[in-house]
């Protein structure tokens, strides 16, 4: 199952289920797989780990 999360300023987080597929996490240097789709402008996706999602966020927001 999926989880969506409303936050303002991005278009769509969603919390990745286990049947998707693994992503690499958008923060250099993690080695971690993605927990996190970030859509932002309805156009830019980055995949996110658990440690680096509010990062990812804020960066989308500014």
């Amino acid at each position: 199952m999926t989880e969506q999360f409303d936050r303002p300023g991005v278009d769509l987080v969603l919390k990745l289920g286990e049947r998707n597929t693994p992503r690499s996490c958008v923060a250099d240097g993690c080695d971690q797989d993605a927990n996190y789709y970030v859509l932002t402008d309805n156009v830019l996706s980055e995949y996110a780990c658990e440690e680096h999602l509010e990062g990812t966020i804020e960066r989308a927001q500014a």
